[in-house]
């Protein structure tokens, strides 16, 4: 265990760096900057608020600078020279802002990160009880018209796109049936249609997954054995081919959970929700480049923890599978 958490956070410690890296040079190379959309400005002006930020400096320095400042000072303080200085990616600071001046990107992500992980959590949870409950009863009631539906809202929840299922869910329950709001957060009913639309197609594939688990599992000869016996196939279902059933499912936890958080960005953009993919977007759009690579190394090391964390499961439901090879 501890020989393979030390080389998770070896390979989690280059990640991040190769990340960082690809994105530091991306987010420059592309054609504008964090300035170009601001109005007429005085060159003057224009060159003071380059130096600011020290973009006036050559590309190495400000990529060593962001990665661990070349200058001493505190987190967020202005020099004497006008200039601002953080403490750099090593130290945890992601440095000021560019569109939002008054706030670090440390603050942006505090004040935005709660309300994404609050829409992810709700639409993973929707995801698992919708997609585990269809895949059993479709064990419970193989090749009938309730497994025939599940297939076909599985195939459907899989092949739309979550930006053009939240487009529907607001034409349905938004103008044909008022019933919920169309944008914001901070109520229940506020996360219902942006949860829904998050966790929509990560439920079909778990209903796949665990219609597939439990039939190679109803297949097992201990399971057979409990049929043969006279125990009620539900009990069967639920309480022995169920374990063993809903395995693939937590392999796919990993991958899931970063489709959610990749996909919450159009699904904030839709909703209007203030969480953090709505920055990143809004970030990529203004060349806000400190956000940008923020919000991209937090959520890489979201999925990189995450994908660990359910590799650890995955061995302690099934302890014959070693950990090194989850």
């Amino acid at each position: 265990m501890i020989g393979f958490l030390l080389r998770r956070a070896l390979w989690f410690a280059f990640t991040l760096w190769a990340v960082a890296t690809l994105a530091f040079f991306l987010m420059r190379a592309a054609p504008g900057g964090p300035f170009t959309a601001e109005r007429s400005v005085p060159p003057s002006v224009e060159l003071a608020l380059r130096a600011r930020y020290h973009l006036d400096w050559p590309m190495w320095k400000q990529y060593l600078s962001y990665i661990g400042p070349l200058e001493l000072g505190s987190r967020g303080a202005f020099t004497g020279d006008g200039t601002q200085t953080f403490g750099g990616v090593l130290a945890g600071d992601f440095g000021p802002s560019f569109k939002y001046r008054d706030f670090s990107v440390n603050d942006v992500l505090a004040q935005s990160l709660p309300v994404s992980l609050g829409l992810g959590l709700t639409a993973l949870f929707f995801a698992i009880v919708i997609g585990v409950s269809a895949g059993v009863l479709c064990a419970l009631y193989p090749r009938g018209k309730i497994d025939f539906g599940v297939r076909l809202l599985a195939t459907a929840g899989v092949a739309i796109p979550n930006f053009v299922l939240a487009s529907m869910l607001i034409l349905l329950f938004v103008f044909l049936l008022p019933l919920l709001p169309v944008a914001g957060w901070g109520t229940l009913q506020h996360s219902i249609l942006p949860a829904a639309a998050l966790g929509a197609p990560v439920a079909a594939y778990i209903a796949r997954l665990v219609r597939a688990g439990l039939f190679d599992a109803l297949a097992q000869d201990y399971v057979r054995t409990a049929i043969a016996k006279g125990m009620p196939t539900h009990i069967v279902v639920l309480r022995h081919a169920l374990r063993a059933g809903i395995l693939p499912v937590v392999s796919y936890l990993g991958p899931a959970t970063a489709a959610i958080l990749t996909g919450s960005l159009v699904i904030e953009k839709i909703f209007f929700i203030p969480g953090t993919g709505q920055h990143f977007v809004n970030s990529a759009l203004n060349r806000d480049y400190t956000l940008a690579m923020g919000v991209t190394i937090l959520y890489t090391g979201l999925v990189f923890f995450l994908n660990t964390v359910v590799d650890v499961i995955y061995t302690l439901l099934d302890p014959r599978i070693p950990l090194e090879e989850a």
